[in-house]
């Protein structure tokens, strides 16, 4: 009898260390993975800021003007795009929210989604995170965007997105 109290004992006091140092492994594992997304996010802004500040708004239309001119700035937009490894999607959006560049579908009114609908409601926000959602082209991501200036009346004059794919941060989880 007293054999099988320590062996219960032993039994009961090895799962809760082992319980312990689980619960120690899923915090440490989830700061990880929180401190890479913020990596990611804080990176596609960087991204973004640079994007604001090198357009200008007269480009921001649909359809273009300058066929020439436009074809050069999504050129250049696939160039930033392609220095975040884990991005699928990037796009300038009018004040109206169709996309007048972009390396997905042009001139997409994207005024039923969320973000752009975030992006109309608040004036003081400048940057948005959004949750996910399927991408035109069919893929889950996170739409993270940053506001163009304004135009010369105050108003607002549209938004840079930039579409992160979620297999990436599933990738993070299978660590």
């Amino acid at each position: 009898l007293l054999l099988s109290a320590y062996f219960t004992y032993s039994m009961q006091l090895a799962y809760l260390l082992e319980k312990q140092n689980a619960e120690i492994r899923v915090a440490n594992t989830s700061f990880l993975i929180g401190e890479w997304i913020r990596g990611a996010f804080i990176a596609t802004d960087y991204v973004l800021r640079d994007i604001v500040a090198e357009v200008p708004l007269s480009e921001i239309v649909y359809p273009a003007q300058d066929i020439e001119k436009h074809k050069s700035r999504s050129e250049y937009l696939e160039a930033k795009r392609k220095t975040l490894p884990n991005t699928i999607l990037l796009g300038l959006f009018d004040k109206q929210c169709i996309v007048t560049h972009a390396n997905s579908i042009v001139g997409f009114d994207a005024s039923s989604r969320k973000y752009c609908q975030e992006n109309l409601a608040s004036h003081e926000r400048e940057t948005y995170i959004s949750h996910a959602h399927i991408s035109n082209q069919g893929r889950l991501n996170v739409t993270q965007t940053r506001k163009l200036p304004q135009g010369k009346s105050g108003e607002f004059s549209g938004f840079a997105a930039l579409g992160v794919d979620l297999t990436f941060f599933l990738s993070l989880i299978h660590i």
